[in-house]
C-alpha cells in the first residue's frame, strides 16, 4: 500500500490463558510493516562511502532512488567502462538529496537527463553519506515508473508491474 509492504501474520505460543496445550493455541493476529523495496540497503554513517554498480544498460532518462540520509547526503554520478565520470553526471553536479523517500528522482546541475546515455553500457557511482540507499532504477518518465514487477500488484496499481509510478500513492 503506497510506500509500504504489509505483512498480515499470526502465531501461535501453543499453550492458552487457561495453561493447556496445544498446536493451535495461544494464538494472535499481528501486522508488520516494512518500507518499499526495504530488505536490504547499503549504509554509512560519518564518512563518504561509494557502491559503483556493474556495466548496465538502460532505457529512460531519470534516475530515482528509494534511500533515507536525514542527517547527511546521497549523490550519483555516471562513469563509462573505463571508470571515468561522463559529463555532466558527476558527483560534483549532482544536486544532494537529504531526507528519507521511497522514491525520489535525483539531478543534476543544469537539469540534465539521463536521455542521451539510454542504450549505452554505463555504471553508476552513489555517494552514501550517513545515509541507507535501498534500490535505484532508471525510469522513463518524472513520475517514476520502474516497470518492475509487484508480485501480488498492490493499491494503487493497475496490473502486476509498476506503470504509475508515483501516481499510485495518490
Amino acid at each position: 500500500s503506497g510506500d509500504k509492504l504489509i505483512f498480515p501474520y499470526t502465531s501461535f505460543s501453543g499453550v492458552a490463558r487457561d495453561g493447556s496445550k496445544g498446536s493451535y493455541t495461544g494464538s494472535a493476529i499481528g501486522i508488520a510493516f516494512l518500507r518499499r523495496d526495504g530488505f536490504a540497503s547499503m549504509n554509512n554513517s560519518n564518512y563518504d562511502g561509494f557502491l559503483i554498480t556493474r556495466p548496465i544498460t538502460f532505457s529512460g532518462s531519470c534516475i530515482f532512488i528509494n534511500a533515507t540520509a536525514i542527517n547527511g547526503r546521497i549523490r550519483v554520478e555516471v562513469l563509462d567502462e573505463n571508470l571515468e565520470p561522463l559529463l555532466p553526471f558527476t558527483i560534483d553536479n549532482c544536486l544532494p538529496f537529504n531526507g528519507d523517500s521511497t522514491s525520489t528522482e535525483l539531478k543534476w546541475k543544469g537539469g540534465k537527463d539521463l536521455a542521451a546515455l539510454a542504450g549505452k553500457v554505463v555504471r553508476f557511482r552513489f555517494e552514501v553519506n550517513n545515509g541507507s540507499l535501498f534500490s535505484f532504477w532508471v525510469s522513463k518518465n518524472s513520475k517514476g515508473s520502474s516497470e518492475g514487477y509487484l508480485a501480488a500488484g498492490g493499491m494503487g496499481y493497475s496490473g502486476i508491474s509498476d506503470t504509475i509510478g508515483l501516481d499510485a500513492y495518490n
